[in-house]
């Protein structure tokens, strides 16, 4: 086993650490805790209280009513104000007393005016007075493009219904998406060290570059309301974007391992079907962010699944399960902090793996290939060289040779360290090298252990001596250079 495609202990030590500091991020920047406000329940019209998350979209102007109780103290030299937060417009009244408008509630989707996601209407010190006050909603929501469960925001720590010392800035704070800009960073500057260095991530890293574009997509469609206070008709078309990027990602996971392991499980990949088959469909009892967040997790499950029963070595294969399980857990249990956190800070060990110097390279002892409807496995010790013809690829082993149909990169893919190009149409062992030689025209040529003699192009001739000198890996008969 090439010692070069397991990353050491020290090194996944400290990504394990990374990941951790990400998800504490967020509660190192977080402002201080103010004390709020909020209803128990609400009433809709003369039906029974129910929690303010129940409450859904209408085809008419609804009016809500809740009790909010004022405590004994300085509150009224305090100033305060209703937050609101959602996909709706709402006129609010604090004791049948108008204080604001969230948007303009109407019965059509004509006369309404959208709102504001979040809004924020400050309430008059002189009706602060101690006790309980009544706060009434008219709500219209006609500019949503499909059906939504709830039209609040928020959880039952902070509903979207509250009130709270006032705030000028309705935006949501920087520090809830702390982990998501610092995983954003770090994957724009992989981005850019790739296009530096070439080789970090060969072969996978078009798949590493998909896998990025797609969390940046999330990124910033999670991010957008800490930057710009939109009105709610565009939420949904947000959300939709973020799912979308959700199925760029899942595949890009689902690429992954067909690319390092040269085929992928059904079982995962049924599994993983199945998932989001039931994020499209099962609309209803589902927020959209809980869609998103199963589609990532069945992209998750299928990776982790073609992982955990492949031939990599046992603790490549533990650290990848590990550091997937929070954010599997989480994104199945609480989805809101899956896409405001979790997911990045556990893609980070992933990406990691996946550019280490020969990580993505495989560290197979088998080549699994297709051909003539049959499927074959070669010990990759017994094979010599594979020579290019269009999009097929000629195998040659100790045995003799098969035509597959693959194109030559793909099959490089899948090699050990110990193959390499040496030419467009050309890769070779290089423990199965018997010389190398510069001719007369000044072409260089190698000739394998078999007598194949195949030409080297002038830009791979030092890496393929470097190599040969090092005796890669300990194996391979002694080499000839001249």
């Amino acid at each position: 086993m090439d010692q070069r495609h397991r990353p050491s202990t020290i090194r996944l030590g400290f990504v394990c650490v990374l990941m951790l500091a990400l998800l504490a991020l967020p509660g190192l920047f977080d402002p201080p805790q103010i004390e709020i406000w909020a209803p128990d329940e609400i009433s809709i019209g003369s039906a029974r209280a129910v929690p303010v998350h129940a409450v859904g979209p209408s085809d008419s102007i609804t009016s809500i009513e809740t009790e909010i109780i004022v405590p004994e103290g300085d509150s009224r030299n305090t100033p305060m104000a209703l937050y609101l937060s959602g996909t709706f417009s709402a006129a609010a009244y604090w004791d049948n007393l108008r204080i604001g408008e969230k948007g303009h509630p109407a019965d059509n989707h004509i006369e309404e005016r959208p709102g504001q996601v979040d809004a924020i209407l400050p309430i008059p010190a002189h009706l602060l007075s101690p006790g309980p006050h009544t706060v009434r909603l008219d709500l219209s929501s006609h500019h949503l493009q499909w059906p939504v469960r709830s039209i609040f925001h928020g959880n039952a720590q902070r509903p979207g219904l509250f009130v709270a010392p006032y705030n000028a800035d309705a935006r949501r704070d920087f520090s809830r998406y702390m982990t998501v800009f610092a995983v954003s960073g770090l994957c724009v500057s992989l981005i850019m060290v790739m296009l530096v260095y070439p080789g970090l991530g060969s072969p996978v890293r078009g798949e590493i570059a998909c896998l990025i574009a797609a969390l940046l997509v999330i990124a910033i469609t999670e991010t957008g309301r800490a930057f710009i206070n939109y009105t709610y008709d565009w939420h949904l078309p947000r959300l939709a974007i973020q799912y979308l990027a959700a199925i760029g990602l899942s595949v890009a996971l689902q690429a992954l391992p067909k690319k390092i392991l040269g085929r992928n499980r059904p079982f995962a990949f049924i599994v993983a079907g199945l998932l989001v088959f039931a994020s499209f469909v099962w609309f209803l009892p589902l927020s959209m962010d809980r869609k998103t967040a199963l589609v990532i997790v069945a992209g998750l499950i299928a990776a982790c699944a073609s992982f955990v029963r492949s031939d990599l070595p046992r603790d490549t294969r533990g650290f990848l399960t590990i550091s997937a399980m929070p954010a599997l857990l989480s994104g199945v249990i609480v989805p809101s902090s899956f896409l405001d956190g979790w997911l990045f800070a556990a893609v980070v060990p992933f990406l990691a793996w996946f550019s280490f110097p020969g990580v993505s390279g495989n560290t197979h002892k088998h080549l699994h290939v297709r051909a003539d409807g049959r499927d074959y496995q070669f010990a990759t010790d017994d094979i010599l060289y594979f020579v290019a013809a269009g999009n097929y690829c000629e195998v040659t082993t100790r045995h003799g040779s098969i035509l597959v149909k693959e194109p030559i990169k793909d099959i490089l893919a899948r090699l050990p360290a110990s193959f390499v190009r040496i030419h467009r149409s050309a890769i070779v062992s290089t423990d199965r090298i018997r010389s190398l030689h510069r001719e007369s025209t000044g072409r260089y040529m190698l000739e394998t252990e078999n007598g194949m003699r195949l030409p080297v192009s002038r830009k791979n001739v030092a890496t393929l001596r470097q190599q040969m000198n090092q005796g890669l890996d300990g194996f391979g008969p002694p080499n000839s250079l001249r």
